[in-house]
């Protein structure tokens, strides 16, 4: 009769347990499970609880020493730490409380921390949890900020990425795609920094202005795109490549100071940009001069002064006949400062002066170009041949400005400029005084600056219509 009793009573224990402890264990004297909440057996369905001793399912962290039901016993109402000896090995907390009589225990479990791991690896839902326990609300809270994070982290990210977009297009050049004078800066003043070797090359497109102002502007910005992927290819991925004015360019050649090597660069540079560039029905032919500085020509570098150094240096491959390559030296700079030129539009920002797009622009037509070719071919002849070169080179018309020094050489290589000059439009074809317009030009002044000298001159060289114009005009 009594016993009878205590099974109903413990079955009406089991049924409050159930309803109000999902996650429990009940255990007799001896230690082994005898009922085990629905929750639980849930967390092992291929395992059998029932009968089996408890410490042989679960592993007790904490408090050591456990290792039998008296030792359970003597650790009631101890927050207890334990697992599964079996994976998943999940981790639980758990409390103990004696029955009356000593008839075994009950062991209420929870999953703490590891919450959010069980509900990923058993499939748990609301309802295996007690009604009046929190964790669904916590798992809701922490989903719900789980999903702000993401948000918060997708926003970031396209922040970052539009920060990004942003600086990149402050240091690009739109047209080009190579990076502008302000990420220049930006670059020389990191490398001037951090104290490693590097080279500065400046480059000067040579008869770009012939090319816009013979076939428009949108002939020029396809040259200058041509431009920029050349020098892009004959770089290293490391170097920076910059257009810094409208027909300007600055590289920089990051731990590379070998003069043999940055020639050979330079070289291919000058010899790719020369190739005839098709636009429609026509054809752009340019070239290019360049002037190079090494950071460790300077005891302390400063960006202004490689800049100026370099200027200089273009000049000066430039003033030699053009698409060449020079290096800066000190002779230069002395040079420089005893023949003032016009300043280019990179120096006028060094020196703080409003830009002007026609400053240092070299305007050449293609009679000019004529003029300066041939006139070059006889470089070193004679010194009033200089004269006559930089006052041609110096011209945007064909030749018109032609002056040369008195004296028979003088004369002769003017005469002979102006009748190039002549004969590259074929003025001598269409005109019996070396042309119409440019050639005209041309001959008038050659005969202004030669007198009678320069029908020598004409006489001597090989004869070409534009010659024999002023043969017979002369004589």
């Amino acid at each position: 009769m009594k016993r009878g009793r205590t099974l109903v009573q413990q079955a009406c224990l089991e049924q409050v347990l159930d309803a109000f402890c999902p996650m429990h264990l009940v255990l007799d004297e001896t230690g082994h499970i005898c009922h085990a909440g629905a929750s639980l057996q849930k967390l092992r369905p291929g395992s059998k609880l029932l009968g089996a001793r408890f410490l042989e399912v679960f592993e007790l962290r904490r408090p050591r020493r456990v290792g039998s039901m008296r030792d359970l016993l003597q650790n009631a109402g101890v927050k207890l730490h334990l697992r599964f000896r079996v994976p998943p090995e999940t981790a639980l907390k758990g409390v103990l409380t004696p029955l009356e009589g000593g008839r075994g225990a009950v062991v209420n479990l929870g999953f703490g921390i590891s919450l959010m791991d069980a509900v990923r690896d058993y499939a748990l839902v609301s309802s295996d949890f007690a009604a009046t326990d929190l964790a669904i609300e916590m798992l809701y809270l922490v989903e719900a900020k789980s999903a702000a994070m993401e948000a918060s982290r997708k926003l970031n990210l396209r922040l970052q990425g539009a920060m990004i977009a942003a600086e990149e297009q402050a240091f690009t050049d739109t047209l080009t795609g190579l990076k502008n004078r302000r990420a220049m800066d930006h670059v020389l003043a990191r490398l001037i920094r951090q104290g490693r070797g590097f080279a500065l090359m400046q480059i000067d497109l040579d008869f770009f202005k012939a090319v816009n102002d013979r076939l428009g502007h949108a002939a020029g910005d396809y040259v200058l795109q041509n431009v920029a992927r050349i020098m892009v290819e004959e770089t290293r991925e490391e170097d920076t490549v910059a257009r810094v004015g409208g027909d300007e360019f600055v590289i920089l050649f990051d731990g590379l100071t070998a003069r043999s090597a940055l020639s050979r660069v330079a070289a291919r540079i000058i010899e790719k940009l020369e190739v005839p560039m098709p636009f429609g029905e026509d054809v752009c032919q340019i070239s290019a001069s360049c002037g190079t500085v090494l950071s460790h020509n300077y005891a302390e570098p400063e960006a202004g002064g490689m800049l100026s150094d370099a200027d200089i240096a273009l000049y000066a491959s430039k003033n030699a006949g053009r698409a060449q390559h020079r290096f800066f030296c000190e002779d230069m700079r002395r040079e420089t400062a005893a023949e003032p030129r016009t300043a280019t539009p990179l120096r006028r920002k060094e020196e703080g002066r409003p830009p002007d797009d026609t400053a240092g622009t070299l305007a050449l037509s293609e009679a000019g170009q004529a003029a300066r070719q041939v006139a070059g071919q006889a470089a070193g002849q004679a010194a009033g041949y200089e004269a006559t070169n930089l006052a041609c080179e110096a011209s945007g018309e064909a030749g018109a400005e032609l002056r040369a020094p008195a004296g028979a050489e003088g004369c002769d290589a003017g005469h002979e400029a102006g009748c190039a000059a002549g004969d590259e439009t074929g003025c001598g074809a269409r005109s019996e005084v070396c042309g119409e317009v440019r050639g005209e030009e041309c001959g008038e002044a050659c005969r202004q600056a030669g007198g009678a000298p320069a029908d020598q001159a004409c006489s001597e060289a090989q004869g070409t219509t534009c010659r024999e114009a002023h043969s017979q005009t002369h004589s």
